[in-house]
């Protein structure tokens, strides 16, 4: 059985959308700025046939200190619907591509945060998020 065949994006939301100005950063001293954002995915069972995945991307100050402009939060819940999406041959295939289809929407969310600061807008790069994951037990 093809396992993307049944499986649907239901619903996504923003469930946090976070941004502090990092008032101790010195904007008049340009210079190349190395960002490095942390990732995290969580999969939790709504139904037998349906199930949210939490992806979330953080710059924080204790990550970076002050050598950044700014200190962000953003997480995205997504409602996937698919028969036997619990099945061991299909858990793990179905949590990366679900991952896959949401991360695109929270790069979009962290540009837009920045952008609405007034600042250069700050998009992740484009990856291979599952990269990220490969040690991360799939619940």
């Amino acid at each position: 059985m093809d396992a993307t065949s049944n499986l649907k994006l239901i619903n996504y939301i923003v469930e946090k959308s976070h941004f502090d100005l990092n008032c101790r950063y010195d904007f008049g001293k340009p210079r190349k700025i190395q960002i490095t954002p942390k990732f995290d995915r969580r999969i939790e069972k709504k139904s037998d046939d349906s199930f949210k995945l939490t992806l979330s991307v953080r710059i924080a100050s204790d990550l970076q200190k002050d050598e950044i402009p700014f200190f962000a939060e953003c997480v995205i819940g997504a409602v996937f619907k698919m028969s036997d999406w619990e099945k061991p041959e299909n858990k793990f295939y179905v949590c990366n591509n679900t991952t896959a289809i949401i991360f695109p929407f929270l790069r979009a969310l962290l540009a837009n945060t920045t952008i609405n600061a007034n600042l250069p807008p700050y998009t992740l790069p484009v990856m291979n998020i599952n990269k990220l994951f490969e040690t991360q037990e799939i619940v």
